[in-house]
């Protein structure tokens, strides 16, 4: 469905007679009076299906507009439009011709004209058949029968538009998907333009309020906004200033040119009066020697003279031309007046010629002065156009400073809060540290404690340390002595070799690839000959290690080793061993302490946390 509107027209019968017959082959002939491409008519709010006498009717009721508004208790007032006639088609597509009925046709035309409010006015249905897609055309009278008001045809297009997008998704097909994308882009512009409204009526109500004071960028802003107002201004200015200039030059040049058309009629005035008298002369002798048969003759010789100087007579003899000249009195009447003409326009065009030769000069003198005024406004133009752009750039300079003001402001704070922070977390820390140093002190032992001391930060090592952890306090025990004798053995450097491996290759390989190799060389340590066991012989150490402490001299029986076995009791099981004991005057039982136990304090989950 393509809706498709006209310009609002004026005359019934042209529009009627251009719907009602075919197409006319000339644009300027008449219409032809055959009807072939004409299927069927049909009318609304007519008392006739007859078109022609819808015609007279439709003509009737916009004549008598103000009648029908007077009748109706309405004022006739308002702007007088003689658009009365207004016409729209309505066209199927081609592939809908072969499902497309005449009811279906009227059902739509209805339901347009109920979209565009033309329901209860007068209008003419004229159904075609001269293009490959169904159509019809409606013509519709805007005065309203009932109360004679002129048909609003505001949004008309975009009523019908939508209604045809109603229509085809009504019928089930899509045929002009466009007009779908074209309602969309439109709804979208209108929430835009409700957005934009409300926003400004957002803002009215903000600038409404009373402020306390203003921020430089409100300033800056509101100066901004007073400078483009100021220049639109400026603009407005000069152009009505060089419109008046101009307006100046012409009124000056044509009140020139009316003085001297006026100088020019007071001095011809003498010329034209003594012309006409002597043409009235002029006219009396000619009428008085008509009287005569001397001045007739004498007239016909005038008469032939005048027709061979403006050629009338070529190719005929002179006595014969006299001749039938002095026979007519008509034809000596024609040459007089004819003469008379010719000397009015010489006489006309000689004077015409002085004066057209003053207002031409006139005339070049009013362009040399729009010439100049022209050349003025350009300069003034151009020194507006510098000034602006001066004050414009002055503004961005302003914006700019304002914005690296504001940059350094937002890092000047910025720095403060990281400086804040950071004061924050070290409190935080030191807390932590400080807490962390006192479950030390309480729970763990001196030598724990030493360690956890000394792998604090520097902050904790400024603070004063008991006494009770202080290093000379504080008695080394067995383990931190022999921890401290061992030395880590220094890391040889492993030596490597290269060895050729095997590589695993696929099963299938794709049909122009190439194999892949069978093995590759690789970097792997490099095996060194184990050395056969030999017998061990002792060398003295300078500084004795854990064994040597604990390795007992010949002459000095050990002090601390394990009690020896005796050699009866060697393979002997746990319990012989124990009994053993008891005889040697040993312990008597390994699970029985020598010397009390002191119990460990209570668990801290927290000192574990921390550890």
């Amino acid at each position: 469905m393509v809706p498709d509107i006209t310009k609002p027209g004026h005359s019934f019968q042209g529009a009627l007679a251009y719907y009602l017959h075919d197409k006319r082959q000339d644009a300027t002939g008449p219409h032809p009076e055959t009807a072939e491409r004409v299927a069927w008519t049909e009318t609304r709010n007519l008392a006739t299906d007859d078109p022609q006498l819808a015609k007279r009717i439709m003509i009737a009721t916009a004549m008598h507009a103000d009648e029908l508004k007077a009748a109706a208790g309405l004022k006739a007032t308002g702007r007088k439009s003689k658009a009365h006639v207004y016409s729209y088609s309505l066209a199927w597509h081609p592939d809908e011709a072969k499902t497309l009925d005449r009811a279906e046709m009227l059902r739509a035309v209805d339901q347009s004209l109920k979209v565009i409010g033309a329901d209860g006015h007068q209008a003419v249905i004229v159904a075609h058949t001269d293009q490959k897609h169904p159509h019809v055309h409606v013509v519709v009278n805007r005065v309203n029968p009932n109360d004679g008001r002129m048909l609003s045809t505001s949004n008309d297009r975009l009523k019908l538009s939508d209604w045809a997008n109603r229509y085809e998704r009504e019928r089930g097909q899509i045929l002009t998907p466009a007009r779908e994308e074209k309602r969309q882009l439109r709804e979208q512009f209108a929430d835009r333009a409700a957005r934009s409204a409300y926003a400004a009526e957002k803002r009215q109500e903000n600038e409404r309020k009373p402020r306390a004071e203003h921020s430089p960028a409100r300033m800056l802003k509101e100066f901004q906004e007073q400078q483009r107002a100021q220049h639109r201004q400026e603009w407005r200015d000069l152009s009505s200033q060089n419109k008046d200039a101009r307006s100046r030059i012409y009124d000056h040049h044509r009140e020139r040119i009316g003085r001297a058309v006026a100088r020019h009629k007071a001095e011809t005035r003498p010329i034209w009066a003594e012309y006409f008298r002597e043409q009235r002369e002029a006219r009396r002798s000619f009428e008085s020697r008509e009287k005569t048969l001397r001045g007739t003759i004498r007239n016909a010789l005038e008469t032939t003279v005048h027709q061979q100087a403006t050629g009338q007579i070529e190719g005929r003899n002179l006595l014969a031309a006299t001749f039938s000249n002095a026979l007519s009195s008509q034809a000596r009447r024609a040459a007089f007046e004819d003469r008379a003409n010719l000397t009015r326009q010489e006489l006309g065009q000689r004077l015409k010629a002085a004066l057209d030769t003053e207002v031409t000069v006139i005339k070049e003198q009013r362009t040399a002065a729009l010439t100049r005024q022209r050349e003025a406004f350009t300069g003034a133009r151009a020194e507006l156009v510098e000034k602006q752009n001066g004050e414009r750039a002055k503004t961005r300079e302003a914006w700019r400073q304002l914005n690296e003001r504001r940059s350094r402001d937002e890092a000047e704070k910025a720095r403060r809060i990281a400086v804040l922070r950071q004061r924050d977390q070290r409190r935080e820390h030191q807390r932590r540290l400080e807490e962390s140093r006192r479950r030390l002190a309480s729970n763990y032992s001196a030598p724990d404690a030493i360690r956890r001391v000394q792998k604090a930060p520097a902050a904790m090592e400024q603070k004063p340390m008991p006494d009770h952890l202080k290093p000379e306090n504080v008695k080394p025990s067995r383990e931190t002595f022999t921890r401290s004798s061992q030395r880590p053995e220094p890391v040889k450097p492993v030596e490597t070799e290269k060895r050729t491996v095997s590589v695993p290759t696929p099963q299938l390989v794709p049909r122009g690839m190439p194999h892949p190799p069978a093995s590759r060389v690789v970097e792997v340590p490099k095996k060194t000959p184990e050395k056969q066991p030999t017998e061990r012989t002792e060398t003295p150490s300078k500084t004795p290690s854990r064994l040597d402490w604990a390795k007992p001299k010949q002459d000095q029986a050990p002090t601390w080793s394990k009690p020896a076995v005796p050699e009866q009791n060697k393979g002997t099981s746990r319990a012989d061993w124990q009994e053993a004991g008891k005889e040697n005057g040993t312990a008597a039982d390994w699970r029985t302490p020598s010397k009390p136990i002191k119990r460990l304090p209570p668990r801290d989950k927290d000192r574990d946390r921390d550890r």
